[in-house]
């Protein structure tokens, strides 16, 4: 008899985004405020932004998978969180005179340099949840189990209840030099300390004696698709079903569009490619169109606070969330909320007062912390063994795919109509992608239904 596995310490895991979360919230939001300040326009601004998506769509997965085929996660994950600290610190210290000329080319050098560390991260924070719970007999459904969103939502925490407060603060009240190096001194300082924490995190997939392909329990494997409702499931009859063709012989692409392949996942995927355009449009452009409404840093920093509280309350109750509402409702509600927070956007000129914009950031709990947490225990599901970091690498893929659109699209309209009518039109495109998403999933539960007898006895011939 084997012994027990020893419990991961998942304490690093909340360290690891408490730590990386400050050090992020310090700069990112307020990067494009950085951008215009130094001449650049509304244009030059969503191509900064994109430059992220368009290297993290191809760098990300190529960079998790060599993790994956070299076993160096720790080595490739320290060092590109110090890449990524010290080349955006440097930004604060050189001269801004014709930055255009220079800077998107140096943007897209961080970029490449530190695009895996998110996905890295929340790779190895699923894995150690899981073994985790099996180290002590635990399901994620049972009292006390831990979950991917219980080590997330430290990072809410950090981002939004702490961090940008404090940063929207210093540079609405401190002096010019303040409100010049503050946001990249914070950014370098706690972005190396997550660098430290992350060589503590473990990458390491557990065997299949031990454990089923993609996370789930040796035996069968249960995932609810498009093509299913809330109470009948469409079983895969063994692993071996859905990674039929993933031998350890073959290339890790191959292996991954074995899984990509099914019509039930790559409806997912365009899904998430979609909520990527919705997130980094609202990521780069709202501060701007806020600071056009009259607002201060002040009023950011209160909005990401609001973000972040309903994100954690979500992140800490998101395993029992998804099991109310099913995988699916989960993942479509995110277009419809998206609906309501840029609908919102268009509306607060005629509010009268930037502050306004509080009360619907609340709605980011759903956008990003359902949204996130839904996504990424569904990646560590149909992950091949061994191959969690390249999944999650792809699943990052696919929202900076995403992500790119939205930024170099949401620039050029910004430019030519304006912030409000950006926000109106992705909104408008939500509320559709929201209401093609239900009814392709009411669609499919009708005809389970027809089909649910014939499923009841072919599980019971046995």
């Amino acid at each position: 008899m084997r012994p027990a596995a020893r419990a991961p310490r998942l304490w690093v895991c909340k360290a690891y985004y408490f730590t990386n979360s400050f050090g992020l919230a310090c700069l990112l939001p307020f990067l494009p405020l950085f951008y215009a300040s130094w001449g650049c326009t509304k244009t030059q601004v969503g191509a900064l932004g994109a430059v992220r998506h368009l290297v993290g769509a191809w760098a990300t997965p190529l960079w998790n998978g060599f993790a994956d085929r070299t076993k160096t996660h720790n080595v490739v994950h320290a060092s590109c969180i110090v890449a990524q600290a010290c080349l955006y610190a440097r930004l604060a210290v050189v001269s801004h005179e014709g930055v255009w000329s220079w800077l998107w080319y140096y943007v897209v050098l961080c970029e490449v340099l530190s695009c895996p560390t998110a996905s890295l991260a929340d790779s190895a924070s699923g894995l150690m949840c899981r073994r985790w719970n099996r180290a002590r007999g635990l399901t994620v459904e049972d009292d006390g189990a831990a979950s991917y969103g219980k080590q997330r939502l430290w990072g809410a925490v950090s981002w939004g209840l702490v961090a940008s407060p404090l940063i929207g603060a210093l540079m609405s009240r401190g002096g010019a030099r303040v409100r010049e190096y503050a946001p990249f001194v914070g950014w370098f300082t706690f972005l190396v300390m997550s660098a430290v924490v992350s060589t503590q995190l473990q990458h390491d997939h557990v065997g299949a004696d031990d454990e089923g392909v993609g996370g789930e329990e040796a035996g069968k494997v249960e995932m609810t698709t498009m093509a299913s409702s809330g109470d009948e499931q469409r079983r895969v009859d063994s692993a071996n079903d859905l990674h039929a063709l993933a031998t350890s012989t073959e290339s890790i692409p191959t292996r991954l569009w074995n899984v990509m392949k099914d019509p039930s996942i790559a409806t997912r995927f365009f899904l998430f490619l979609m909520a990527g355009a919705s997130m980094t449009i609202t990521d780069v452009y709202l501060f701007l169109w806020l600071q056009e409404c009259g607002g201060t840093p002040s009023i950011m920093g209160a909005a990401l606070f609001c973000t972040c509280v309903t994100e954690v309350i979500i992140f800490y109750h998101g395993a029992y969330i998804k099991r109310a509402l099913t995988l699916d409702w989960c993942l479509i509600l995110t277009p419809f909320c998206y609906f309501l927070r840029q609908f919102y956007y268009w509306l607060l000129p005629s509010l009268g007062n930037a502050w306004w914009v509080l009360p619907v950031q609340f709605l980011h709990g759903i956008t990003f912390g359902l949204y996130w947490s839904t996504a990424n225990d569904f990646i560590q599901d149909i992950a091949p063994t061994g191959l969690t970091a390249s999944m999650t690498g792809l699943f990052s893929a696919v929202n900076a795919a995403g992500g790119f659109s939205g930024a170099v699209l949401g620039g050029i309209v910004y430019d030519a109509f304006g912030g409000g009518r950006l926000f109106l039109g992705i909104g408008l495109i939500n509320l559709f992608l929201g209401t093609f998403f239900t009814t392709l999933k009411l669609r499919f539960d009708r005809r389970d239904e027809r089909n649910t007898v014939a499923y009841t006895r072919l599980e019971n011939d046995s």
